[in-house]
């Protein structure tokens, strides 16, 4: 969503939050950056101002971002669900594109979408200014989807290593991406993949077979051919 801020410039600033969807399982971490694309307009001070539903979200950090070095506001407030973000530059106005500060989060155990939402009711005004003079701001707040684990190992398998004549036989190890994440796997380890979730495995020039298990059943992998069960 896009919110106008009063405005003395006649080209638009963008302040946004990257990614603008974000998916996390309960209880799992995730970062966003507060992030300002002003092309060729110079600033030299950035507010941002969000709420978060803290019934969902806490706050782990605020980092800020090096281009405004000053920190002028840092804070959070994970019972009102508040983040305050002020910086600026106490040199020379700024251009581009550029971090404000990077915000990590933890999910809690409640499952659904929530917002990561701008603020433009004063004191909490969201804005960039040159000389204390406001521009042009369209706000692009960002979405959450907070799921059933990306990610559960069922059980672990301990692989083993014996010797060989010429060498050793090592476990093999893979990695799976799923829901930006990835995490490394071996011989054994089983994995949960909900439906509708995008998912990937990535190997080493060593390979690995993997075996999927679908349920309910997939009408397509009971067809013989390669790639399917026979």
């Amino acid at each position: 969503s896009a919110t106008e801020a009063t405005s003395v410039d006649s080209e638009a600033i963008v302040m946004g939050i990257d990614p603008a969807e974000s998916t996390v399982s309960v209880g799992g971490t995730f970062a966003v950056d507060i992030i300002v694309a002003a092309g060729a307009v110079e600033i030299d001070t950035v507010n941002a101002f969000l709420d978060f539903d803290p019934a969902m979200l806490q706050v782990v950090s605020i980092v800020g971002g090096s281009t405004l070095p000053f920190e002028l506001r840092n804070v959070f407030d994970n019972t009102k669900g508040e983040i305050d973000v002020v910086r600026g530059s106490l040199i020379s106005p700024v251009s581009g594109a550029f971090v404000v500060a990077t915000v990590t989060f933890e999910a809690g155990q409640t499952k659904g979408s929530t917002g990561i939402d701008f603020i433009t009711v004063a004191p909490r005004n969201s804005r960039i200014e040159l000389g204390g003079v406001p521009g042009t701001l369209a706000l692009q707040n960002g979405t959450v989807e907070v799921i059933d684990s990306i990610l559960r190992l069922e059980y672990e398998l301990q692989g083993s290593s014996r010797p060989v004549p010429g060498g050793w036989i090592t476990p093999i190890h893979v990695a799976i991406i799923q829901g930006g994440q990835e995490v490394a796997m071996k011989a054994g380890d089983f994995w949960r993949t909900p439906g509708g979730v995008e998912h990937s495995v990535r190997t080493g020039d060593e390979g690995a077979v993997v075996l999927d298990v679908f349920a309910p059943p997939r009408d397509e992998y009971s067809k013989p051919g390669e790639g399917f069960g026979a």
